[in-house]
């Protein structure tokens, strides 16, 4: 799956009557969203008739408006040359009043809950313009909406771009070694996304291809060692239910009678070893063999080694 998003429209919807304040907090939603790109490599959906673009230029062109410049940049990466998708009507209030364009866009990416599409589009909205949307005061914010003259309903993270960390959701769908919903959790498997190994710009067929090479734990550095799911594992696969109840990892118990840790069940990477979250230290025990474990921070730092 690559990450793809829809944001909110009005943050091209410059105009001459926007105070200094609106100006500055759409830059700044769009710097953020450049922030956005860089980490997750997420790309945006096209929605933007070109028409609207040429008009949009004749208007502006002699602005010295810094939001301006940053608009039309973004508006030249996303205009689309023809409607395409299906209509979508959106569910619940309050919500801003939504271009056909915008709406088709949604429709044509984001009427399908199969894995991995369930994920697929986020929804960005600037924090400024935060109350216009649904589900105001929610950690797990989303917006919903039917096909037109449809039945069921579907659901996609409806986040805000200055504080996407604090949404429940946003993180974890995308990152797997992310465990459970709770953002400000620091139960999270160590990924080596250090020198490309498994950064989090990855696809997740990116992140299945890679996982049939040869991965070392410690990924050549003495003092680190790191979550690597076994050869074969496949993000692409599981549904939503699953994920988010963090059960996309298998599991086994430590069956080791001289081990502090024995009857205890935790998630196993590629080598057996057996992952046990140490909920009061806020690190994981690593099961080896006999009585040893490695105790390793969430970054994957080995503090001890115990024998």
């Amino acid at each position: 799956m690559e990450p793809i998003y829809l944001f909110d429209p009005w943050l091209v919807e410059v105009s001459h009557l926007d105070t200094p304040e609106v100006a500055a907090k759409r830059y700044e939603a769009l710097i953020a969203l450049g922030d956005l790109h860089r980490k997750y490599g997420m790309r945006p959906v096209c929605f933007l008739p070109y028409d609207r673009i040429q008009e949009f230029y004749s208007e502006k062109a002699n602005s010295q408006r810094r939001d301006w410049h940053q608009v039309f940049r973004i508006m030249t990466s996303i205009f689309l040359a023809e409607k395409q998708g299906q209509h979508v009507e959106i569910l619940g209030t309050p919500c801003p009043d939504l271009p056909e364009d915008w709406l088709c866009a949604l429709g044509e990416c984001g009427c399908d809950e199969e894995a991995p599409s369930w994920r697929k589009p986020v929804v960005f909205l600037a924090e400024v313009r935060s109350s216009a949307w649904p589900n105001h005061a929610e950690k797990n914010r989303v917006l919903s909406y039917k096909a037109k003259d449809g039945e069921e309903k579907y659901e996609r993270n409806l986040v805000c771009i200055e504080n996407y960390r604090q949404h429940a959701f946003f993180e974890s769908d995308l990152d797997p070694w992310r465990l459970g919903h709770d953002p400000d959790s620091t139960k999270v498997l160590p990924r080596p996304i250090e020198d490309d190994i498994l950064p989090l710009t990855f696809t997740f067929t990116q992140i299945f291809n890679k996982l049939q090479e040869k991965i070392e734990w410690t990924c050549g550095q003495s003092e680190k060692a790191y979550f690597i799911p076994e050869e074969g594992w496949d993000p692409r696969r599981f549904n939503r239910h699953d994920w988010r109840e963090t059960n996309i990892f298998p599991k086994n118990t430590v069956k080791e009678s001289r081990s502090k840790h024995n009857g205890r069940s935790g998630y196993v990477d590629r080598e057996k070893r057996i992952w046990l979250w140490h909920n009061e230290e806020q690190h994981w025990d690593v099961q080896l063999t006999g009585r040893e474990y490695w105790s390793i921070s969430n970054n994957g730092n080995v503090l001890k080694r115990h024998i």
